[in-house]
Parts: structure tokens; sequence; C-alpha cells
């Protein structure tokens, strides 16, 4: 199964592009093929640029918030995945590309997403209880009570980070 995947992005794929650029190259010429494909690069590079940063911008406000940073991580790794099949030359990746930015897709890519992440995750819980996780069990025959007191104690403690130019303080 894994070696089909592989196999698929690496050849299957790669061999659409270049019949779909030779196709096109024949209909409007070469050097036009070769503009537009220079084209999507540069709008993939200039939307991970300028999105990019409201992307983090979202995330670091989430972070302050206390809020749920899921959709932020999601729009960030969405983000690059587009930004990385809109500079890959070729036609077929940037229409995915495009498709996923838009956010009818990238809606429906982050539902899809956050219920394979929970089906991987059902299991697993933050007092340290692994359940019975991958077909492994008797995990949960600790005591995790320690794991929770030791993690409420430190939550009013102060880390000091330091920089170069500057002092930061959590």
């Amino acid at each position: 199964m894994l070696f089909n995947k592989y196999f698929l992005a690496f050849t299957i794929i790669p061999l659409t592009e270049i019949a779909i650029l030779i196709s096109l190259s024949d209909i409007v010429g070469g050097w036009t093929t070769i503009a537009i494909v220079v084209a999507t690069a540069l709008i993939g590079t200039s939307l991970i640029k300028n999105t990019g940063k409201e992307v983090m911008e979202n995330l670091q406000k989430a972070m302050m918030l206390q809020g749920n940073i899921t959709d932020a991580i999601l729009d960030g790794a969405i983000l690059l995945v587009t930004g990385v099949l809109l500079i890959t030359p070729g036609f077929f990746t940037d229409i995915f590309g495009l498709l996923i930015h838009l956010p009818l897709f990238k809606n429906i890519l982050k539902k899809f997403l956050i219920k394979k992440f929970k089906d991987k995750m059902q299991g697993f819980s933050m007092d340290g209880n692994m359940g019975n996780m991958g077909g492994f069990s008797g995990f949960s025959n600790h005591n995790s009570s320690n794991f929770n007191q030791e993690f409420e104690k430190n939550d009013s403690t102060i880390i000091e980070m330091k920089d170069n130019q500057d002092d930061y303080y959590v």
C-alpha cells in the first residue's frame, strides 16, 4: 500500500505533468508554456509570503488567548502544501494547489484532517494513560496522578529564556 502511494507521487504525477506541458506547448508554444509555469511559481511564492504572515498572526493570537490553535495550524499546513504545489512546475499540481486554497475545499480538507487525527489519537489521553493504542494494552496500569500533580505544581513557574538581543520571560 505504501509503495503504491510513492509510485503515484513520484511516477504517475510527473508523467501526467510532462504530458500536459507537452500538449500545452503544442497549442500555445513553448515559450508561453514556460512563462505560465514561471508565473504560477511566482504566484505560489507570493502566496506563501503574504498569507503566511496572516497565518502566523492568527496562530499567535490563538495561543495568547489560549484558544483553539487547530485551525491556525491546519491553515499553515494547507498554505505550505498549496505553495509547494504552485511552485512545483506543472499544471496538474497548480490546479490542485489552487483548489485546496479556496475556502470551500480548504474547509473540507480541514474536516478530513481533523477526523483523521482524531481517529489516530483515539485511546490517548493527556493524563498519561495510553489506553489500548496500536494493539498494545497494559500501558494504563501505571499511576498517572504524579504526572498530573507535577504538571499542576509547575504551572506558576517562571522560565527565563535568553536571546542574543533581549530577555524573554514566559
